[in-house]
């Protein structure tokens, strides 16, 4: 009787405590026995802890909802109650623990069979993408897939275009990783078509960030490769700015990361640092565990580039333990080139083509291809460290990495790879077969302001034609 009175005295004349504190009330209920009044309690307490962003704390309000829930009478409005609990829970998860864990891909197992059956498009939809989430940062590419593609079928059957744009983007990114990027760009331009920031921007709760931003940020990486790398800049730039207008703490986060790899990849260090940093502070001052290992990755890349060598090669060792510890395989390549040139400078040539070498190997069993090109262009370049008179083993990585480039239809790659085979063709006394090759790779991206690839093609192109 106790607890009873003193919820109800709470609920009635302390609406301070109800409107912030309704843990609070959830417990006295909790020991009156009042399940459905505990319920109810426990999952406001969890909602405002997840907008709080205080995400350790909302998996322990509603894990308490959701062990209420099964004692409590079933039906359909129930069976969407628990769907909603459980997605909750597992937005809490990824923040708190991370998208990989058994805990997070349990909850979203969970709530992907109480979706069956529910009509609510948003809440389907929710469920759908935190198991695709999970499969995709794993690495699990047949998994990431098969779900993008159920996804994308049930959302098309509806005319909601804020599922649509969720679910075209889990199909474009999972193209992304296996460097299907013409696939990859034309889902993702349907997934940034179909956003519209006033109607969605409240749904980042559901989808973990806010789904225009990741549209945008991923588009851009599927653009730059393609050779559109002026207008992935500038859409960049637009999801930075749309996420800062947010004020998302998951997003923001999320796309400080993704400005950084995409900076990272043209190789512009000033332009990575301001990301990198805000990711650190951001994971520190709102402890965002799930972008820490991200955060440290990115931290030690832009330090070791800009010559605090021990250090950031430390760091990106840091961070790639604990990618491996929390079972983390995408993004993981990005470091790779980094680092096979820290080793080769403190243990020489041989050991950074052995870091290059697994790093390829680890790729090649994930089918992870986004990187692949770019991994063995460092490939060719380590080999003419290890034998710079034996230029035939390097040959072979170049122009394999320009054979992956072109398969992918990946023209900002293919250039670089055209550049550094025309530059070894240069050193050899072959010209000629030099500015065969430049000269087409280099004529595919026309005139690209923010590429500095294209200036150095075409000085190399004029010091081929000088040299006959």
């Amino acid at each position: 009787m106790i607890h009873r009175d003193i919820a109800n005295a709470l609920c009635e004349h302390f609406p301070s405590v109800a409107g912030s504190e309704q843990e609070i009330i959830a417990y006295h209920f909790t020991e009156a026995g009042l399940k459905e009044e505990a319920l109810e309690w426990w999952g406001r307490a969890g909602d405002l802890a997840l907008r709080r962003s205080a995400h350790v704390e909302a998996m322990a309000h509603l894990g308490k909802a959701l062990g209420l829930i099964e004692g409590v009478e079933s039906g359909p409005e129930q069976r969407l109650r628990q769907l909603r609990l459980q997605i909750a829970y597992g937005q809490s998860a990824i923040h708190a623990r991370g998208w990989a864990v058994p805990e997070t891909t349990a909850a979203f197992a969970r709530a992907r069979e109480l979706a069956t059956g529910i009509e609510d498009p948003i809440e389907r939809s929710a469920a759908y993408f935190g198991l695709w989430g999970g499969c995709f940062v794993r690495g699990e590419v047949a998994s990431m897939r098969d779900v993008a593609d159920a996804f994308l079928d049930d959302a098309k059957e509806r005319a909601g275009l804020a599922e649509q744009s969720v679910a075209h983007r889990a199909v474009g990114e999972s193209c992304w990783f296996v460097g299907d990027y013409v696939g990859a760009r034309a889902h993702l331009e349907q997934a940034v078509d179909c956003y519209d920031e006033e109607r969605d921007a409240p749904l980042a709760q559901r989808f973990t960030q806010d789904i225009g931003v990741s549209a945008m940020l991923f588009l851009s990486l599927a653009l730059w490769p393609l050779g559109e790398v002026d207008r992935a800049c500038r859409l960049a730039r637009e999801a930075i700015a749309l996420a800062i207008r947010g004020g998302h703490v998951p997003t923001l986060t999320h796309a400080h990361f993704n400005a950084c790899l995409l900076e990272g990849m043209r190789g512009d260090i000033g332009r990575s640092l301001p990301h990198a940093e805000a990711l650190v502070d951001l994971c520190h001052e709102r402890n965002v565990q799930s972008w820490m290992p991200g955060a440290v990755l990115m931290d030690g890349w832009v330090r070791w580039h800009l010559g605090e060598r021990e250090t950031g090669k430390a760091r990106m060792r840091e961070a790639l333990a604990m990618f491996r510890d929390r079972g983390i395989g995408v993004y993981v390549p990005f470091v790779a080139p980094a680092l096979a040139k820290a080793d080769a400078e403190t243990d020489g040539p041989e050991k950074g083509l052995a870091t290059i070498d697994q790093f390829i190997g680890e790729s090649e069993r994930m089918d992870q291809s986004w990187f692949a090109s770019e991994l063995q262009r460092e490939r060719g370049a380590l080999l003419l460290r290890c034998a710079p008179r034996d230029c035939d083993a390097a040959e072979t990585a170049l122009q394999k990495a320009l054979a992956i480039a072109r398969g992918q239809q990946a023209k900002t790659f293919a250039l670089r790879a055209a550049l550094d085979l025309a530059r070894l063709y240069q050193t050899t006394g072959r010209s000629r077969e030099g500015r065969e090759l430049l000269a087409p790779a280099l004529a595919g991206l026309g005139d690209e302001q923010e590429l500095p690839e294209v200036r150095e093609a075409a000085l190399l192109l004029a010091s081929l034609g000088a040299h006959g």
